[in-house]
């Protein structure tokens, strides 16, 4: 637009039946020399623009582009207009033009640990543009940790390339909601699994994901027929003080939970949290007895230890890893528990 001249841009839909121009919207920037800048997602149809001078006189430029690629995100040209997305989602899109600047906004109802990427063979931008609110967003190693809020993201290119059919995708992947528990001053992340730990100095206070962790275990039965009798103990005392061990031997690791044969909890196959917790006097017990034909099940220990599987999802224990009365302290019976080390920590 030339500097002399303050052209308004107008664009009109054609009504099939009255055969009438019905205006649908346009641009009309106040002052010489603006650009008029008009965006709209159309139904199929017949559509008319006009270019009319409100003041001054001289040449103006007209340009229009159009595409198909990303109509169910449109129009989200400016931040107030951000497209809402969800973590765990992928979005495709386009820039069309060359002022073209797609926003999208993503909500995090908990503090939260997330990536976010973009793939894109124009060589796009995915940019953090802002929050609403009192928001915060941080570095964290490889990922992004924000507080409860609104935030917002733009592509663009960097580089003056645009296209109506090269399309772009972007995604938001949530690792995990952490506490916002202030006593909590160490973090492990595996972005991998997708498990986020935490703990206080000493190992006494333990979220995963964001879920308190439970590793209350308690089984008790009795049974008895003409061959002999069989009596069942077994349990964690979760009030005996035991802390987690955080050393480099014995610290927290994560894993992949295949299946048990005698889970305390039934759950799929998934990431897990793995616990060894620690006391100076016993707190897990195993009292089993067998009389008769089951005399071979008798096994009275107790320890001052214990590894446990503990589900990210909720925070409880899914089954005791070692020493585990079914899988390596008796010989009777084909029960097992399959974990392998498919994750590492990333901090």
């Amino acid at each position: 637009m030339v500097e002399n001249l303050d052209a308004d841009l107008y664009m009109f839909a054609l009504n099939t039946d009255t055969h009438n121009l019905e205006l649908i919207g346009g641009s009309a920037v106040a002052g010489l020399g603006h650009y008029e800048y008009f965006s709209q997602v159309m139904d199929a149809g017949v559509y008319y623009f006009a270019v009319g001078g409100y003041e001054g006189s001289g040449a103006y430029a007209f340009s229009f582009y159009q595409s198909i690629a990303d109509v169910e995100y449109e129009i989200n040209d400016t931040i107030e207009n951000a497209t809402k997305i969800t973590f765990d989602s992928n979005v495709i899109g386009v820039i069309d033009h060359p002022n073209d600047c797609d926003y999208y906004k993503i909500t995090a109802t908990s503090k939260t640990i997330f990536r976010y990427s973009i793939t894109s063979s124009d060589g796009y931008s995915l940019l953090y543009a802002g929050n609403a609110g009192s928001g915060a967003i941080y570095t964290y190693k490889d990922a992004f940790m924000c507080e409860p809020g609104t935030y917002y993201f733009a592509v663009l290119s960097e580089n003056n390339k645009y296209s109506a059919s090269s399309t772009y995708s972007i995604n938001f992947k949530k690792i995990a909601s952490i506490s916002s528990n202030s006593s909590l001053t160490r973090m492990y992340i595996s972005l991998d699994a997708g498990i986020v730990y935490q703990t206080n100095s000493d190992g006494s206070i333990n979220y995963v994901n964001g879920n308190y962790i439970n590793y209350e275990y308690s089984y008790y039965d009795q049974m008895s027929n003409s061959a002999g009798t069989q009596s069942y103990d077994i349990a964690i005392d979760t009030n005996a003080g035991a802390l987690v061990s955080l050393s480099k031997e014995y610290g927290p690791g994560v894993g992949h939970y295949i299946s048990s044969t005698k889970p305390y909890r039934k759950v799929g196959s998934r990431p897990v949290l793995l616990l060894t917790y620690y006391n100076e006097t016993n707190f897990y017990k195993i009292h089993c007895r067998g009389t008769g034909a089951y005399s071979m099940n008798t096994c009275w220990k107790d320890y001052p230890y214990v590894t446990v599987v503990i589900d990210p999802q909720s925070g409880s224990l899914i089954d005791i890893l070692e020493p585990n009365y079914y899988y390596h302290l008796i010989t009777v019976g084909n029960n097992k528990i399959t974990v392998t080390g498919s994750y590492r920590w990333d901090s």
